[in-house]
């Protein structure tokens, strides 16, 4: 089995993007069936911002977040210590073999993960697996093809294309997988999956800046190596595509909306 590559990487940067993420901003589409007592599975957890406010809603239920990365599970422990939140877990675990026993879960969540990942129709099958009958899987997932930018700017657009080529480089959809959702949950063997979309928006100054802040550490951080070695750009139209996307920050009307598809579908028999 090729080895997954993470394109954006566990920067300072990054992390802090993810740690901005919560429950109400990315599975608001979840929330209805959030109740006291559920046990819930949040898969590639990340930093937690999201698990800890799953877990706040089914309190007293239990909630384990699982993650590849040591870095973000010490995050997501030392927040949840900072907020009291008592009724969750965060544990190193692969979502290829997750070491859960079959129909232990009310909820498996899967947020950005799925279209990071080289194969995941072998996650949703152990998704199924982890799942009681009649539960509940619920699934996040970007799609870049829909994203939105103004104003446009040729040399941000160029640093997209080079994101998605290496995702391709690394045997990953180069988009994402959001329109893919109804495909590959039915192929897993779920059946009548209830699809939408949405959109992450950035538009006030401190958010499009911050953004745009990220965009520039990921093209002199994470990307910069693998985009020179596979000779797809050079270090001098980097530095151009870093003043581009500061500059994209600064203005008064900048805008980016980033497309997102969600999946809610029950595990049923028969």
């Amino acid at each position: 089995m090729r080895k997954d590559r993470y394109t954006q990487g566990y920067s300072d940067a990054v992390t802090a993007l993810h740690g901005k993420r919560t429950v109400q901003s990315h599975a608001s589409f979840l929330l209805p069936y959030l109740k006291p007592g559920l046990r819930v599975l949040d898969c590639g957890c990340g930093p937690g911002s999201i698990t800890l406010g799953i877990a706040q809603k089914v309190d007293p239920g239990e909630v384990i977040g699982i993650e590849v990365e040591d870095s973000q599970l010490t995050i997501a422990r030392k927040k949840a210590v900072e907020k009291s939140i008592t009724n969750v877990r965060f544990e190193h675990a692969s979502v290829y073999e997750l070491p859960y026993e079959s129909a232990s879960f009310d909820i498996v969540f899967f947020s950005a993960v799925l279209g990071n990942l080289n194969f995941p129709d072998k996650a949703l099958l152990e998704a199924r697996r982890v799942l009681k009958d009649d539960s509940l899987l619920a699934i996040r997932e970007f799609d870049f093809t829909g994203n939105l930018l103004y104003p446009e700017d040729s040399l941000i657009q160029k640093s997209f294309e080079l994101w998605f080529n290496l995702r391709k480089h690394y045997g990953q959809p180069p988009y994402g997988i959001g329109r893919l959702l109804k495909e590959i949950v039915k192929k897993a063997g779920f059946k009548d999956p209830f699809i939408s979309a949405s959109y992450e928006v950035f538009v006030d100054n401190h958010d499009t800046e911050f953004c745009a802040s990220v965009f520039a550490n990921l093209i002199l951080g994470a990307w910069k190596k693998a985009l020179l070695e596979l000779s797809l750009t050079s270090n001098s139209e980097m530095i151009q595509m870093v003043d581009a996307w500061r500059l994209f920050g600064e203005k008064s009307n900048a805008f980016l909306a980033i497309a997102w598809c969600e999946a809610l579908v029950w595990k049923r028999n028969g």
